[in-house]
């Protein structure tokens, strides 16, 4: 095995010097060239530190947490894999908790979750969170506690940062494309708001391009579900059932996982896509190509709101002064076959 001493003579530096250097310790003075040499002599060598012997000295895992609600998201799979490339990027390792499945596991709650199991048994050096589940009662708590913490696709109240994206832009966006088709009647599936507020800016962003044309979005036509394939197919069905008398010609999903069970439910209803009623997701992924007829969405950049929010947590770990973010990348209409001009009423 090479030893960080032998990196060192290698490299003609103090083993002190090596190991601030492999660090990357913004704090301790390394010349650039120094530093170089140094990590190109590691590389050479094929030396890897020893996480133990560091995680004594530094009080530190080198893990950082990534709490979602349960991976069948699988939207919320990019924000992952941002995460994970934030993480690796500084030689960090990652522990992914699913929510849900931790709770069929044996926890009884949040608190315990992520006190217990996480923070207080030392797992990992900090969390970030993207997953409602977990309420501002625990949130307040870590960060009374100074627990580094970081929101993803989330806000909180303004005490633990947060990296969310243009929501209420992308709503906005949706109504754009169907007044422009000539869609007066639309309708949405919203993302259940308690608990986070990814929900409820979409829906402010969709109600408020609404209003901009001067359209109207009675109760009836907005209905709310949990994330899942059987929460899109019941939503639907609830649409369809609330609006009798004058059913929508479009519709807006405010997550792409709502996507099979809605398109199951049309269908169901002796409907079609986009002939009958115009249906759009959010956000956009690889999977909207594939559904019958492709899904038209709304394309945000998910994995650098996961990469951003690794980023920040790191930083935060390191005792920077960070605040929240909002990416600044416009939302982008992606058009497919599932949204048409509406058929005139009879």
């Amino acid at each position: 095995m090479v030893r960080l001493k032998d990196v060192a003579a290698a490299a003609g530096v103090t083993p002190s010097t090596a190991s601030r250097a492999l660090r990357a310790d913004p704090t301790q003075r390394v010349g650039v060239e120094t530093r170089q040499r140094i990590i190109d002599t590691a590389r050479d060598l094929g030396y890897r530190a020893n996480y133990l012997g560091r995680s004594l000295r530094t009080q530190r895992t080198g893990t950082i947490g990534l709490l979602v609600p349960n991976l069948d998201l699988f939207t919320f799979v990019e924000v992952t894999h941002g995460v994970q490339a934030a993480a690796i990027e500084s030689d960090y390792s990652l522990l992914i908790v699913e929510a849900d499945q931790f709770r069929r596991g044996g926890a009884r709650s949040p608190h315990e979750l992520v006190y217990q199991r996480l923070v207080e048994e030392g797992r990992v050096d900090g969390m970030v969170v993207g997953s409602a589940t977990l309420d501002d009662d625990v949130i307040g708590s870590l960060a009374a506690r100074a627990f580094p913490l970081v929101l993803v696709n989330r806000r909180g109240d303004g005490q633990v940062p947060s990296v969310t994206c243009r929501d209420e832009d992308a709503a906005m966006l949706v109504v754009e494309h169907l007044v422009g088709l000539g869609h007066r009647r639309i309708a949405s599936v919203n993302v259940d708001v308690r608990g986070g507020d990814a929900g409820a800016r979409r829906r402010a962003g969709l109600w408020g391009g609404l209003e901009r044309h001067g359209l109207k979005h009675p109760p009836d036509y907005h209905v709310s579900s949990s994330m899942s394939d059987e929460g899109g197919r019941d939503a639907i069905h609830a649409l369809f059932e609330r609006t009798a008398a004058a059913p929508p010609t479009a519709i807006f999903l405010a997550s792409l996982t709502f996507a099979l069970g809605a398109l199951e439910a049309i269908r169901d209803r002796g409907l079609r896509v986009p002939e009958d009623v115009s249906l759009l997701g959010f956000p956009d992924h690889s999977f909207a190509r594939h559904t019958n007829p492709p899904l038209s969405t709304v394309a945000v950049p998910m994995r650098r709101m996961g990469e951003e929010s690794g980023r920040l947590l790191l930083r935060l770990i390191d005792g920077a002064d960070v605040t929240s973010v909002q990416l600044p990348e416009p939302p982008r209409f992606v058009e497919r076959g599932s949204t048409a001009r509406p058929r005139p009423d009879p």
